[in-house]
């Protein structure tokens, strides 16, 4: 267990999130890349770009602080074809498992919402290297196409 903790924060780091840990948050393991990406409305490869602070009503409940996080994608895996997007997140150390984005930094998104406009917190960084997500995502569209995965 403690290894795939070191992972977890390790992987954090390289995909360039902050967060400090959250006493009351606790996210739930995927079983797959594709469990996983069943649950988000877009996945893309994103560079981050300027956060902003949100203020008074707009950051969400009392004494926890949001930002809006503007993302440049770089490539869609799931969801609207877009060259820029919004994130809303709550602050780290929230207990709402709040997170933060390095500018700068290229990540892989998982976030729910639409037209742009999409929420992510520390339970939605991703479990599985990009590849599993690729594979995954291919496999459902090909599925939807009626073509069945591709044998080896």
């Amino acid at each position: 267990m403690a290894g795939l903790l070191r992972a977890f924060w390790f992987a954090a780091g390289c995909f360039g999130f902050a967060a400090t840990p959250a006493l009351a948050c606790s996210c739930a393991p995927s079983e797959s890349a594709g469990a996983q990406a069943g649950r988000y409305d877009f996945i893309a490869v994103v560079k981050v770009g300027q956060s902003w602070d949100l203020e008074g009503e707009e950051a969400g409940p009392v004494m926890l602080g949001a930002s809006l996080t503007l993302m440049h994608v770089q490539s869609v895996l799931k969801g609207e074809m877009s060259r820029h997007v919004v994130v809303k997140a709550l602050n780290p150390g929230t207990p709402a498992c709040g997170i933060s984005f390095r500018q700068g930094a290229e990540v892989l998104l998982l976030a729910t919402g639409e037209d742009g406009a999409y929420t992510a917190s520390l339970c939605d960084l991703p479990q599985f290297p990009l590849a599993d997500f690729e594979a995954a995502l291919k496999d459902d569209q090909d599925e939807a196409m009626g073509q069945g995965p591709e044998e080896p």
